[in-house]
C-alpha cells in the first residue's frame, strides 16, 4: 500500500511539473526572439522528463510482474540471503548467492527466470547498475524480445 501511495504522489508531482513546463515553454515561444529557443529547450526538457519517468514506472511494473510470476508459479523465493537485525545483507552470503545464480544464467542464458534471479543477487551485492541490467534482460527475454531493454 505504501508503494502505491508513493507512486501516486510521484505521478501527481510529475503531472504538475509537466503542466508548468508546458506553460513556460509555450509562454517563451509566444514571446518571440530568444524566447523561442528557450521555449523549445523547456519543452524538450519536459519531454525528456516524461520519457524518463515513464520508463522507470514501466520497469517497476514489469519487474514486479516477473517477481510475482516466479514466486506464485514456480514457488522460488526471491531473496534467500540472510540479513542482520537492521536488514543489511550478509556480504559473504550475497557473494555465494551471486555465484550460484550466475551459474544458472551461464547454464541457461535464454531463461528469463535465471536472469531475474541474477538481478536480485546483484542487488543484494549492492551492484544496482548490473541488477537493473539483468532484470531488464529478464523482462526482454520473458516478452520474447531476446533481452531488449524494457
Amino acid at each position: 500500500m505504501t508503494n502505491r501511495i508513493v507512486l501516486g504522489v510521484v505521478v501527481v508531482a510529475v503531472t504538475f511539473y509537466v503542466a508548468m513546463l508546458t506553460i513556460m515553454g509555450v509562454a517563451f515561444i509566444t514571446g518571440g526572439g530568444l524566447g523561442i529557443v528557450l521555449g523549445i529547450g523547456t519543452l524538450a526538457l519536459m519531454a525528456t522528463s516524461v520519457w524518463s519517468v515513464a520508463r522507470e514506472l514501466r520497469f517497476g511494473v514489469e519487474s514486479t510482474r516477473l517477481a510475482r510470476m516466479i514466486v506464485e508459479q514456480d514457488g522460488v523465493p526471491l531473496d534467500t540471503v540472510p540479513r542482520d537485525e537492521h536488514g543489511r545483507v550478509d556480504a559473504a552470503a550475497a557473494q555465494i548467492e551471486w555465484q550460484r545464480r550466475k551459474a544458472l544464467v551461464d547454464a541457461a542464458p535464454d531463461d528469463w527466470r535465471a536472469w531475474f534471479l541474477l538481478g536480485i543477487a546483484y542487488d543484494n551485492a549492492r551492484d544496482r547498475r548490473q541488477a537493473r541490467a539483468a532484470i531488464r534482460r529478464a523482462i526482454g527475454l520473458q516478452r520474447g524480445r531476446g533481452g531488449a531493454a524494457a
